[in-house]
This record gives C-alpha cells, sequence and structure tokens, in this order.
C-alpha cells in the first residue's frame, strides 16, 4: 500500500484561509485513495493543527497521524476517539521506557504505532538488527512501525531491495503471539520517485506500505511536478495490474452502503480526473474516450473511495449516485441488476412519500402528525421487547425499522448518516457504562400508557402500507 504524508503547517501564521481550503482539498483527494498519515513535526502551533486535524476527522477520512509523544497519551485518546485510525509516538527514550510501555499496553494495539529512525546506511546491517530488537520488544502491543530512512544517500536499487527483504523478514508469520504487523518505509527525498514508491508499496501489499511526501493531485501529471515530491497518482496506478489485452482495469461501482451498481472500465487517464474532480469518471470502450457518469443524463456521482482488490487487477469505486431518480442503470434502475430491496428500498419509498404521497397514505400522517409518530415508535419498541418467538421479533423489528425511518427521514436524516455514527463509535477507544436512565424508562412507560389508550379509541394496529 502506498500512504501519503502530509506535514501540517509549522505555525498557524503560515497559513491564510486560501491555503488552509487548499491544503484540506489535497488531503480529502489524497484521502479518495487510502489511509493518509499527517505529520506534527513541523508544526510549532498544536493549537491551530489540532483544529486541522479535527476537521478531517470530522469528514471522516481515514488519517494516521505522527509527531506524538508518549507522555502526550490522553491527547492520543482523544484523537482515537474521534476517528483517528492509527496514532504513531516517537521512540522513547531510555528513560522513558517504562513509561512508554504502560502507554502503549493502555491503547488498542490495531490502532497504535511505533516511530523508529535509522540515522545512518553506513552500516545497514547494523541499524536492521536495531529495528528488529525494537519491533520484537514492542510488538505484542503495536502494530504499526513506521521505519524512517534518513541517512546519506546510497545507491538506489540496493538500499530498496535491501529494506524490502527486510521487512519482509520482520513481518513473517509470528510464533507463540499471533500477532501480525504493518511496517511502513518513510522513504527520503532522494528516492522520492514514483517508480520507488510504487516498488516497495507493492511488495507485500497487505503489509508493507511506502510513505512519502506526494506532489498535489491534478489531472495532468506534467503540471504536478514538485522538487522532492512524488507524483501520487502516478504511484498508484503504476501498482495496479491489468489482464486485459487492451490494458483497461476491471471497476466495480458500489454506492455508500456497499451495494453494486455497476462494472465500468477503468485506465490511467479516467482514474487521474475522477481523483482530480472528486466523481464519478470511467473510460467508455464504446466511445473510446473518457465517460464522466451524468454529464448528460444529470444522473452524476460523488466519489467517495477508490480502492484496489487483493490482487490489485480490479478497482471499487465508491459513490453517491445522484439523479432524479438516482440511478446507475440507463434502464433508469438503481443498479444494473434491477432495484435494490430491504432498507435501502424502505428507504426510497419514504423519501419518495415526503416529496409527493399518494391520498391515504399512512406515512404522509406520520409526516404531518409528529406526536403520532412518538407514540407509534414507542408502542412498536414495547412490542419489540415483549416479543418471544423468532419470526414475531422479526416482524416487530420490521415495524420499528418502518417508524423509524420515517421519523429519521421526517427530519431529512439518511440510513448513510445512522451508519457513519455507527462506525464511529466503533473506533472509540473509552467505553461509557451504559447503564439504563431510568428518568427516561418512566417517561416511555407514561407515553406509553397513553399510546395505548389512544390506539384502543383509534382502532390503530398492525402498520398500514405506506
Amino acid at each position: 500500500m502506498l500512504i501519503p504524508l502530509v506535514a501540517l503547517p509549522s505555525s498557524s501564521e503560515d497559513v491564510v484561509l486560501e491555503e488552509r481550503v487548499s491544503l484540506l482539498t489535497e488531503i480529502h483527494r489524497l484521502s479518495l485513495l487510502g489511509p493518509c498519515l499527517l505529520s506534527l513535526l513541523q508544526s510549532s502551533d498544536l493549537g491551530s493543527a489540532l483544529d486541522l486535524i479535527m476537521e478531517c476527522l470530522s469528514n471522516k477520512y481515514e488519517l494516521h497521524l505522527e509527531g506524538l509523544n508518549v507522555d502526550q497519551d490522553e491527547l492520543a485518546t482523544r484523537l482515537l476517539d474521534k476517528g483517528l485510525r492509527v496514532v504513531y509516538f516517537a521512540q522513547a527514550s531510555s528513560e522513558e521506557e517504562e513509561l512508554q510501555r504502560r502507554v502503549l499496553q493502555s491503547l488498542p494495539r490495531s490502532r497504535v504505532g511505533l516511530v523508529i529512525t535509522i540515522g545512518s546506511f553506513d552500516d545497514i546491517a547494523k541499524e536492521q538488527e536495531k529495528v528488529r530488537d525494537a519491533v520484537q520488544t514492542s510488538r505484542a502491543f503495536v502494530s504499526y512501525f513506521l521505519i524512517k530512512l534518513d541517512g546519506g544517500k546510497q545507491d538506489e536499487g540496493e538500499l530498496v531491495n535491501s529494506m524490502v527483504a527486510f521487512v519482509k523478514s520482520l513481518i513473517a508469520p509470528p510464533e507463540a503471539d499471533g500477532e501480525s504487523i504493518h511496517v511502513c518505509l518513510s522513504l527520503p527525498s532522494f528516492l522520492s520517485d514514483a517508480a520507488v514508491a510504487t516498488r516497495v508499496g507493492t511488495a507485500v501489499p497487505e503489509s508493507i506500505h511506502a510513505v512519502f511526501a506526494p506532489a498535489p493531485i491534478c489531472a495532468s501529471p506534467s503540471s504536478s511536478s514538485a522538487a522532492a515530491k512524488i507524483d501520487f497518482l502516478s504511484a498508484y496506478i503504476g501498482a495496479l495490474r491489468s489482464d486485459r489485452p487492451d490494458g483497461l482495469f476491471t471497476t466495480v461501482v458500489c454506492d455508500e452502503y456497499g451495494v453494486c451498481l455497476g462494472l465500468v472500465y477503468s485506465n490511467q487517464e479516467s482514474i487521474r480526473v475522477a481523483v482530480s474532480e472528486a466523481r464519478g469518471v470511467y473510460w467508455s470502450r464504446s466511445r473510446g474516450g473518457l465517460w464522466r457518469k451524468g454529464e448528460t443524463s444529470g444522473m452524476h456521482q460523488e466519489l467517495l473511495s477508490v480502492r484496489v482488490d487483493c490482487d490489485g487487477d480490479a478497482l471499487r469505486f465508491s459513490v453517491v449516485q445522484h439523479g432524479e431518480p438516482p440511478a446507475f442503470c440507463h434502464l433508469m434502475t438503481r443498479t444494473c441488476w434491477g432495484n435494490v430491496t430491504g432498507i435501502q428500498h424502505l428507504q426510497a419509498i419514504l423519501q419518495g412519500r415526503k416529496k409527493s404521497a399518494p391520498a391515504g397514505s399512512y406515512t404522509k400522517r406520520l409526516f404531518d402528525d409528529p406526536d403520532l409518530l412518538r407514540q407509534k415508535l414507542l408502542e412498536e419498541v414495547q412490542e419489540l421487547i415483549e416479543a418471544t418467538e423468532p419470526d414475531h421479533i422479526a416482524a416487530e423489528a420490521a415495524d420499528v425499522m418502518y417508524f423509524l425511518l420515517t421519523r429519521c427521514v421526517a427530519a431529512g436524516v439518511s440510513v448513510r448518516e445512522i451508519e457513519a455514527h455507527l462506525d464511529a463509535r466503533s473506533l472509540k477507544v473509552t467505553r461509557r457504562p451504559g447503564n439504563a436512565k431510568e428518568w427516561r424508562t418512566q417517561a416511555a412507560k407514561e407515553l406509553l400508557a397513553g399510546a395505548g389508550a389512544d390506539a384502543g379509541a383509534s382502532g390503530v394496529g398492525a402498520v398500514p402500507p405506506p
């Protein structure tokens, strides 16, 4: 895997509003292709840097962060709670080794990294032995190791081959502990070449990662030249493999829920434009050119992410499909295999009812009567609690889901937003006890008592058609 490194500004004075927006835009584009490593090492204004980090985390980017010391564990915990995927601590001095061990053991192993620096290549074997000792000492409570190659210039091919072979030996199947690790090689400026980054990043794709400072992403590689920076898209595309005679990459297009919308094809040009414009752009075999989805039909796509499969020969574009209706297929269905079912189908019906509802629509009645909706939701939750047989539980859960989604759609909330909260909570490292709130329980009982009386008077029972 290839991981771009973005150095946060050295001070707040260095970043005017326009530059801040530009930096956030670039982080967004880089995050479309996978995790992004932010660095605090050059930042003297921690408060300003944290503001930018929090803004990135609020956008749900998959971020790693380096530059924290081991005594900043409370800050690290706060950031992990907000969705930071991995925090890298600087390697502690001998006086802080015990503190480092306690801090690392207090955090989830899968979310913690350690920075190890190779300062000289004069005796690379000796340096590698030091790295091996540090990894073996820490791997029981650290999942990620960021190895920085900061020494003087050396033969490129010899160094890359030596380090890749060394890292492969580090990630070899563990023995008794059964703990696998990820090793990130931070490439120095003299190795700032897309081909080198690709070579490292594809050595063992799931476990060895090439970290480097990328040049700004744009549709044309010739316009993104910058000293000591790698054209990230060239490196990313260079890692792909095609088994087709035309060299195209098979591309599965999925929506924000992971539902497959259709199958298309991409090439180097279309990938560049798609990431640069953050929209669904593919290669049309019939027209022999770029296909900007929705350019003529209006069914355009907002690009959420691009991911490579485990073999490196196929892509998955995750998109938000827009349009009226939001259809991917030319037959005006949501997918090329027909329309969706289940929760997505229910959400689409409810959203349609909110815009325009047929006469006698029960959903329309609920939209117009929030008090009735509230009482019905409480009533159905109680019935779910009381159900005992599996099919009855499933039926009552379906009723709850209908009223729950009606409440959400009425407020303009989508299933995607609900799932985003669930995903964010799964990343928290601190936990609350989760005890029942007695005052909430009492309030629900009082509302249910009133809802029962109203239902008896009106004859409202099972959920009618929407």
